[in-house]
């Protein structure tokens, strides 16, 4: 084997885990994670509904800072998407003409994925590496921003995976810290959907390690009814009943939150899932409509959701304008609504408000909601998707915090209640809208020489200041230009690099700013191609010398020891743009690397 490919690979490797290893709990600061993030789900399937139609289009691009995609699927060790959806995912992408932040991220995996080609990637490095670079190859070519994994769940077969879970959330960092440094892009983001059930938690996941290299940890605080259909019960109430023993002492909000954080993960990178959806039961007796009240089950199909059990929340806003009754719980943070044997939980605007408060207090990392269970089309006449709109409003409005974050658990709470009865009907009014094609842009940046001037501590605009020293210096949150030093009696210094030169909290220094991951227009005539060559290169053998890994004159290591080396450092110094010879060549690296045997990560 060329010793030159190794090393090579070992040093990008290095730079991949040692970079983000020294900060602790990762570079967020770095891309974006300063609280109030909007992590938006978009249904691929809800297209199919009857009823008010939802489509890409309705979305204003500014509603959400994150727009995932659900779901793709994963299968032997790849990504494999339900069906032909291009056109909506261009529609998505369009979304960026109006926004250029807005990070779109793909999730992998859902319920209906199942477990079985989770545990079969996750059981060996290489599968995770396998499965890792066709990611960053799918990901590219979709022009995503990230990966999000949905794995349900780690630890609920009966069979703990926990630690097979770690594994691929490291080794799926490792890679798209390794695509970064070469490309000096933006590194792609790694979230993941996780249970908010204590026993699934302990089951399922190493939540220090883990929270070291996922950018989000979207917490889905909702659907924590149980099994039991024999009661009402609200699915996503924020604090518990004071009647609550046993396991339904976990069903809230609050007791989930804390336990990750007790656990070990910064409630920063924690997303809270919020229900624009409420969960029904049948009422056992039309006059015994409380929360704990008697139940024969399930409660019937939604008009246009069509699913037992559930209401959109466009379906209950407009039930409540048609005569059901309605009530706050004070204790619980949550609504009911009953006509007739029909009983619904679910939460309304009050209560997002309430919720996204209880968000910033905590300084968690920001809220998670699916789109298409909102009021997306303006049914009930409130303005279109109203919940989420409400948590922008709180988020937006909301002083920084200056204390330390408070995990105690309250017992109960109180607040004035609304009107319990709402009469008022409303007609239904369609809604369109219209999308311009996305223009292409492209910027460069000057750097200039690296000086640092003390500056009094960042602490506007919604971000999360340091309050206390951890190593040397810290980037600052709030400000990619900006870093902290900690001086010689424990006090933080607010530092500025010069010009446009960003803080590299990997290196210590102020650093030339990696390049902004730019999408080139989509061509669906290509993707046979591209589908083509991913099947090369996931079925190269490393140690095959008749199979070049290379493009152009290039050939597999033989004629020249130095030949990786030199070819690395003339496309650093061309800066090449072209992603298949980049992505080729790092497929070989990680080839070569990944057959060194029980490689230790650097410490």
């Amino acid at each position: 084997m060329n010793p030159s490919v190794v090393v090579l690979g070992l040093v990008l490797l290095g730079l991949g885990v040692q970079g983000y290893r020294d900060q602790g709990y990762g570079d967020y600061g770095n891309y974006g994670n300063q609280g109030g993030n909007r992590v938006c789900y978009f249904s691929s399937w809800a297209k199919y509904r009857s009823g008010p139609t939802f489509v890409p289009e309705q979305i204003n691009a500014t509603l959400c800072t994150h727009l995932v995609y659900a779901y793709a699927k994963i299968k032997d060790n790849d990504i494999v998407m339900y069906e032909d959806d291009d056109d909506t995912l261009q529609k998505l992408r369009d979304l960026r003409i109006n926004n250029k932040d807005l990070k779109l991220i793909l999730s992998v995996g859902g319920y209906a994925n199942g477990v079985d080609e989770f545990v079969k990637t996750a059981s060996s490095r290489e599968n995770i590496l396998e499965f890792a670079f066709n990611a960053v190859l799918y990901i590219n070519m979709h022009q995503f921003d990230g990966l999000s994994l949905d794995w349900e769940f780690p630890g609920d077969q009966g069979i703990s995976h926990k630690d097979h879970f770690t594994n691929l959330v490291k080794g799926v960092r490792e890679v798209f810290q390794i695509e970064s440094d070469v490309t000096r892009m933006d590194r792609l983001l790694l979230s993941a959907a996780v249970s908010a059930f204590p026993p699934v938690i302990d089951r399922s996941y190493n939540v220090p390690e883990i929270s070291k290299y996922l950018d989000l940890i979207h917490v889905m605080t909702y659907d924590m009814q149980g099994t039991n259909t024999d009661e009402t019960r609200f699915h996503s109430p924020l604090y518990a009943r004071p009647s609550d023993t046993g396991d339904n002492l976990y069903r809230n909000q609050d007791f989930a939150i804390s336990y990750w954080i007790d656990a070990g993960a910064p409630p920063i990178k924690l997303v809270m899932g919020l229900a624009t959806y409420g969960r029904t039961f049948t009422l056992a007796d039309d006059n015994v409509y409380s929360d704990g009240s008697p139940a024969s089950g399930i409660g019937r199909p939604g008009l246009y959701t069509g699913k037992p059990g559930l209401l959109g929340f466009y379906e209950i806003c407009n039930n409540l304008q048609n005569g059901w009754d309605t009530a706050f719980d004070t204790t619980q943070i949550a609504n009911m609504a009953w006509y007739g044997d029909q009983w619904v939980g679910y939460d309304d605007i009050t209560t997002f408000i309430m919720k996204a408060t209880y968000i910033n207090d905590k300084r968690l990392g920001g809220a998670m909601f699916w789109l298409d269970y909102d009021d997306f089309a303006d049914v009930c006449n409130m303005g279109m998707f109203p919940l989420i709109s409400v948590v922008k409003d709180v988020f937006g409005t909301a002083p920084p915090s200056t204390q330390a974050p408070t995990t105690a658990r309250p017992t109960t709470t109180t607040s004035t209640p609304r009107p319990t009865t709402t009469t008022t009907t409303t007609t239904p009014r369609p809604t369109t809208t219209t999308t311009t094609p996305r223009p292409m842009t492209t910027t460069t940046t000057t750097p200039t020489p690296t000086t640092t001037t003390t500056q009094p501590a960042n602490t506007g605009g919604g971000c999360i200041a340091p309050i206390t020293c951890i190593g040397t210096f810290m980037p600052d949150p709030c400000d990619q230009h900006k870093f902290y030093q900690c001086g010689w009696k424990g006090e933080l210094l607010h530092r500025s690099c010069n010009g446009n030169l960003v803080w590299n909290q990997q290196g210590k220094y102020c650093d030339w700013p990696p390049a902004r991951r730019e999408f080139k227009s989509y061509n669906k005539d290509s993707e046979e191609e591209n589908k083509a060559t991913r099947y090369v290169l996931r079925r190269m053998n490393p140690r095959n010398s008749a199979i070049s890994p290379y493009l152009g004159d290039f050939s597999s290591a033989g004629s020249n020891s130095n030949a990786v080396l030199e070819k690395e450092v003339k496309m650093k110094e061309s800066h090449l743009d072209n992603e298949d010879r980049w992505m080729t060549e790092l497929r070989h690296l990680l080839n070569k690397v990944k057959s060194e045997p029980e490689r230790k990560t650097p410490q």
